[in-house]
């Protein structure tokens, strides 16, 4: 399957979390790098939108690889360096200094040759469900909750994550959805960006 041209859903920011109703779906946002991994018959290199291929992150590729049991996948989620607890550490992986590297999805694009991006979201999970292997240290899909805004942004905060993202259910993948991002006031590696180039969402 040919990389497709793809125009990654950039979260707009919001300042302030809501508690939203069942239409909406919240999940954590992890600080990372944004990654697609493109999975071709055991092959899986990782792109950073659109469209350039980042070696970088060949070996975490390679480790995902032969656990997806599909003919190809196009996969949007967080290249992550979690700590002993799960936790992201940013610097660690601007610094390259974690052992251990893990790609989190968040969304499925495509899966055998299908174009999912106009299925609304909860199809696309479902599907994503379906196809993801176990968790492992090396792959994760995010956790997400529905309805439950407020809740949700009171645990990233204890966890000391970045903060949340809220996605409406029934949305396809393009250019006019729109996700948000509610930051935590006191993420604890807020001010470590400012020392390293942006990137990721």
């Amino acid at each position: 399957m040919p990389i497709p041209d793809i125009v990654p859903i950039k979260p707009r920011a919001l300042k302030n979390p809501f508690e939203g109703s069942d239409e909406w779906r919240f999940e954590f946002k992890y600080d990372g790098f944004r990654g697609l991994l493109h999975i071709e018959r055991g092959r899986t290199p990782f792109f950073n939108p659109p469209k350039r291929q980042d070696r970088k992150f060949t070996h975490l590729a390679n480790a995902i690889a032969q656990a997806f049991k599909v003919e190809s996948a196009l996969l949007d989620g967080e290249i992550i360096a979690p700590d002993e607890n799960g936790v992201p550490m940013f610097r660690d992986l601007m610094r390259g200094t974690q052992r251990i590297l893990q790609f989190v999805a968040f969304d499925l694009l495509y899966l055998n040759g299908l174009d999912l991006r106009q299925m609304p979201l909860i199809e696309r999970l479902r599907r994503l469900e379906r196809i993801a292997p176990k968790p492992s240290e090396h792959f994760g899909v995010v956790d997400g909750i529905v309805g439950r805004g407020l809740f949700v942004f009171d645990q990233a905060c204890k966890l000391d994550l970045e903060g949340v993202v809220a996605k409406r259910l029934d949305d396809p993948y393009d250019r006019v959805t729109k996700w948000y991002k509610i930051k935590n006031p006191t993420y604890s590696q807020k001010d470590d960006r400012g020392f390293f180039p942006k990137r990721g969402r």
